[in-house]
This record gives structure tokens, sequence and C-alpha cells, in this order.
């Protein structure tokens, strides 16, 4: 789960700490471990910033 939430929270821009990510992830998505194994499919919500023009 961390590398996941790492590289997603550093492509998209999330200031969020990687755990605090990683915490929504585990609750919108009933799990209880932590683990995602292959081929599970799973929503991560991210804070994107908007850039200003």
């Amino acid at each position: 789960m961390e590398g996941i939430c790492c590289r997603l929270k550093d492509e998209y821009g999330d200031k969020r700490d990687w755990r605090e990510i990683a915490f929504y992830v585990c609750k919108d998505n009933n799990k209880k471990d932590g683990w995602v194994y292959l081929g599970e499919k799973i929503n991560v919500r991210l804070h994107v910033p908007v850039e200003a023009k």
C-alpha cells in the first residue's frame, strides 16, 4: 500500500502524508489488513492542486 500511495501522491501532487492517504484507501475500500492483492481494484481519493493560469 505504501508504494501505491507514495507513487500516486508524487504523480498527482497531493501534499498529504502517504499514511493519511493509505488510511482513507483502507476506509473507502473496507480493507482491514491494508494489503492490496494482484488484480484487485481499489479507489484512491487524492487532493490534486488546481493550477492557476
